[in-house]
């Protein structure tokens, strides 16, 4: 029985880094900013539907459509009979001028259909041509898996993309001033007098959820999409993105408790450990020709690496030596290569290292390198002496 159950126990994958934060969706990716690292993922490049998070290109296209942000324009009968009737919309009147600023606050953050449309529309001369820009935007992103065929983000005519195309998309948009700055704001007063909140604030208020550690979201919604949600938030002084698509559809907004779940999991779980101390001994390395067999290698400075630290082990760390063999020839305050320092075989940091000691030769090898400084000189004397014997003859 016990080698029975053994034998079972070995079949079992075991992976003592897999992480289970208990998600409700099976389609998400987590990715760590700072590091430059995913984190988490799950069926990240399977196509679905994204919902609201399309209005993320719709609002992108028209920032880099428009330099002119305060420029008003008019919200019109005409453009509200462009919006579908199962489009949440904000309430914007008709008659009412906005600014294009007003238009990507309440399109990014109350996610209003009827701001949507009126920017596409005036950005782009018509809602079609907005559409074929976002498109366009796609491709110059390099978004592979993405296709929208409304600003909205309803499901007709077949939209989709991935977890992994709206990760990148956002880390692009994010890296534009005026994208972050509307998407990282909670609250914003419209030129009109109105005050705009963002649809995970809205949601989160419903239920008593603090979200004040999303730092900047998005969310969306429809019946074949499921609730989506994209955002960031920082924890431990790392910055993360998060995407997460076709969650199951509730009234308890499942999609912002994930969020916060993600956060609590990495507060808990991960931050910085100390590989290394300034001045602490990494590995010895041999010397040649010298009267010192061996160069200890200091660690010039402090070394940190973020990881999970419940499941951090001191002996999965490596160091690899690009140091060539040293010898009394290397002189002192010279570069003489570099350690890679490595944990779980993924490289940590690469450092110079620096000759901080004289290496004196030994007497044998600096006879035998420097054989010729004698040998020649005697020649030389030699030579001159065979020379005058001959004139005196």
């Amino acid at each position: 029985m016990k080698k029975l159950l053994i034998i079972l126990i070995l079949l079992i994958p075991l992976n003592i880094y897999a992480e289970d934060i208990n998600l409700l969706t099976d389609k998400y990716i987590i990715y760590d900013e700072t590091s430059d690292k995913v984190r988490l993922s799950s069926n990240e490049n399977e196509k679905v539907k994204i919902a609201s998070i399309t209005k993320i290109a719709t609002t992108l296209v028209s920032i880099e459509e428009k330099t002119n942000l305060d420029e008003k324009v008019t919200y019109t009968y005409e453009i509200q009979k462009m919006i579908p009737s199962e489009a949440y919309v904000y309430g914007m009147k008709v008659g009412n001028e906005y600014t294009y600023k007003d238009l990507l606050y309440i399109t990014l953050l109350s996610s209003g259909a009827d701001a949507a449309t009126t920017l596409a529309y005036y950005s782009s001369g018509s809602v079609d041509n907005h559409i074929q820009k976002m498109n366009e935007l796609s491709k110059k992103v390099g978004l592979n898996d993405t296709y929208y065929t409304n600003v909205i983000g309803l499901d007709t005519n077949n939209p989709y993309s991935t977890a992994t195309d709206q990760l990148n998309l956002l880390k692009y948009a994010l890296e534009n001033p005026t994208f972050k700055e509307i998407f990282e704001t909670k609250e914003y007063t419209a030129s009109t007098g109105d005050v705009v909140k963002t649809s995970t604030a809205r949601y989160a208020d419903s239920l008593n959820l603090d979200t004040t550690r999303i730092t900047g979201a998005k969310t969306g919604y429809t019946d074949l999409a499921g609730l989506c949600l994209i955002g960031e938030f920082t924890s431990n002084d790392h910055n993360y993105y998060f995407v997460l698509l076709d969650e199951p559809i509730s009234n308890n907004y499942d999609h912002i408790r994930d969020a916060l779940k993600l956060v609590n999991y990495y507060d808990t779980n991960y931050n910085e450990v100390t590989i290394l101390n300034k001045n602490d001994f990494v590995l010895d390395i041999p010397i040649i020709n010298s009267k010192q067999k061996s160069y200890k290698v200091l660690s010039p400075k402090e070394v940190k690496y973020y990881t999970n630290i419940t499941n951090y082990d001191e002996s999965l760390i490596k160091y690899k030596s690009n140091i060539k063999e040293l010898s009394y020839k290397n002189k002192i305050n010279t570069n003489i290569g570099n350690i890679e320092i490595l944990y779980n075989d993924e490289l940590v940091e690469k450092i110079d290292i620096t000759l901080n000691e004289k290496l004196n030769p030994n007497i044998q090898s600096f006879l035998k390198d420097n054989i010729l400084l004698f040998i020649i000189p005697i020649l030389i004397i030699i030579l001159i002496i065979a020379i005058k014997k001959r004139r005196h003859k």
